[in-house]
């Protein structure tokens, strides 16, 4: 097997649980350790974001995203301290030890992933659109021309 990602684009439409039990009835015990790893990267990156959320919480008001705060909280950037971020899907990298350069990287790969959340909402904005002005209730009804005209 590849990655869980390529056995799911592989099968879009099999169910969660069916797929699941094609891919461990087919996995050599390497793998199956290799599929649990990514999924405890997985889950350690909600965890960071999780305590990144919370020390963007306790830093405010003096802490605004897209601007700098207005004084240095001592203790709200303490309150990352033991967490980590990823650079990619190799890097991991301790809050109180990552560098300026290494905060670019992260930067540089969030703004990435929003740009991409940005054009994926524009997309649903655009859908719900086309779907309001043809008076459809979904795409299929647009493809079908049950559209009210």
């Amino acid at each position: 097997m590849g990655t869980l990602k390529e056995a799911v684009d592989a099968h879009p439409k099999v169910d969660a649980e069916t797929l699941a039990a094609k891919i461990i009835k087919d996995l050599s015990e390497a793998e199956l350790v290799r599929l649990v790893a990514d999924e405890i990267v997985h889950l350690r990156r909600q965890q960071t974001r999780a305590i990144e959320a919370e020390a963007f919480r306790s830093m405010r008001p003096g802490f605004k995203a897209g601007r700098k705060p207005a004084t240095f909280d001592r203790e709200g950037f303490r309150s990352l301290f033991g967490g980590t971020f990823r650079l990619g899907d190799t890097v991991e990298v301790a809050w109180e030890r990552a560098t300026v350069e290494q905060h670019q990287q992260r930067v540089a790969m969030l703004v990435k992933m929003r740009d991409g959340l940005n054009e994926s909402i524009a997309l649903h904005e655009s859908v719900i659109s086309a779907l309001k002005a043809a008076g459809a209730s979904c795409l299929a009804e647009l493809d079908e021309g049950k559209a009210a005209a």
